[in-house]
C-alpha cells in the first residue's frame, strides 16, 4: 500500500474498496498498480498489486502477501531479506528486497523504474565477419 502516486508505474482507479487495521481504523482505497523497489545493491524490483490509498502517512509492504505469492521471508539481526520464489530445480534463491530494521519499521526504498526502450522500426547494424 502506498500514498505516493508518482511511485506508480501503473495505476487502475476502478479498484475501490478500503483496508481496516488492527486498531480499527479504516482507509479507502483509489485504485491499484504496481511500483518499483530497490534493494541495497539498487538492484529494481517490480511489486505488483500495490493499493493506492492517499491517506496513508508511509507506504506498507504486507510480509504474509510476499509469502503467498511464493517469497521466503527471514529476519535475522535486524536485517531483513525477502527472497524469489522457489524454482523446480534450482537449490538457491535470488535475494529481491535487504532491509534494515530502523525505529521498528524494516526500510525499503522506493525507486524510479529504468527502462530501455526500443522500437520495432529502429534501425539495428548487423556486422559480419
Amino acid at each position: 500500500m502506498t500514498s505516493c502516486r508518482a511511485a506508480l508505474t501503473s495505476l487502475d482507479e476502478s479498484m475501490q474498496g478500503a483496508v481496516r487495521f488492527g486498531d480499527g481504523s479504516k482507509v479507502e482505497i483509489c485504485g491499484i498498480g504496481a511500483m518499483m523497489i530497490a534493494n541495497k545493491n539498487q538492484d529494481q524490483r517490480m511489486l505488483s498489486e500495490v493499493y493506492y490509498i492517499p491517506s496513508l502517512k508511509c507506504s506498507i509492504v504486507s510480509l504474509s502477501h510476499l509469502e503467498e505469492g511464493g517469497c521466503h521471508v527471514e529476519i535475522d539481526k535486524a536485517i531483513m531479506e525477502v527472497l524469489e520464489r522457489e524454482q523446480a530445480g534450482s537449490k538457491s534463491r535470488s535475494v529481491l528486497i535487504r532491509a534494515e530494521h530502523r525505529n521498528q519499521l524494516m526500510l525499503v526504498k522506493i525507486t524510479s523504474p529504468v527502462c530501455l526502450l526500443s522500437k520495432i522500426d529502429d534501425v539495428a547494424w548487423l556486422w559480419h565477419a
